[in-house]
């Protein structure tokens, strides 16, 4: 296969997404939130406890506490889903988000990301191609829908339903989002690049 046959089946495939469920009801997430860490740790004080039944009540009553929160909220779950940037573009959203200092995920020279993985979620969620394709938006049946955007200037507040989503799901769903999005667009390119080398036996960077 020539370069441009290769690279024209490249553009031709399907995208790479991953969906992200939130949930829009702050009261019913803090309360899913506050059961699931009792659960988690019923379970870490119990673990390995031999004088406990079969059927551990304590934990089975937290756990249809919390099933039947999950069906009374099931209204208020939004599913999000996000598809891998353009490489330029993506390259171009990190150069604009420097790693902040004192931030060991983002400036340790080790482990961190080497710039502000939170700023660049925000950046590429809206991120809409020169086509007018979207890389980001919620799932409806078979569609994805954009949220709205449009950038503030003078005479226009402008509107950022990505900012609006942002500041009111938990901090654990915005780790979920930071994580997908990081997910797509490093570790998953990096790391099949990585073991297909392996498996064909190529060596160096």
């Amino acid at each position: 296969m020539s370069f441009s046959e290769k690279l024209a089946a490249a553009k031709a495939a399907p995208r790479k997404f991953e969906d992200v469920d939130v949930l829009l009801d702050t009261e019913l997430a803090e309360a899913r939130s506050a059961l699931q860490e009792a659960l988690d740790d019923h379970k870490r004080r119990t673990e390995g406890d031999q004088r406990l039944t079969a059927v551990d009540a304590e934990a089975a009553e937290i756990q249809k506490q919390l099933d039947e929160l999950i069906e009374k909220s099931r209204e208020s779950i939004v599913t999000l889903r996000f598809y891998r940037l353009p490489g330029d573009a993506w390259a171009n959203i990190q150069s604009h988000c420097p790693a902040r200092l004192g931030v060991p995920m983002e400036s340790d020279p080790t482990f961190g990301y080497g710039y502000n993985m939170q700023q660049a979620t925000k950046l590429a969620a809206p991120y809409v191609d020169g086509r007018g394709q979207i890389y980001a938006g919620r799932v409806e049946g078979d569609e994805v829908v954009p949220l709205q955007y449009r950038a503030k200037t003078a005479d226009d507040p402008g509107v950022n339903e990505w900012d609006d989503l942002f500041s009111v799901i938990s901090g654990a769903e915005q780790a979920r989002i930071e994580s997908t999005v990081y997910y797509l667009n490093v570790a998953e390119p990096t790391t099949n690049l990585v073991d297909l080398k392996k498996k064909l036996g190529l060596t160096g960077d």
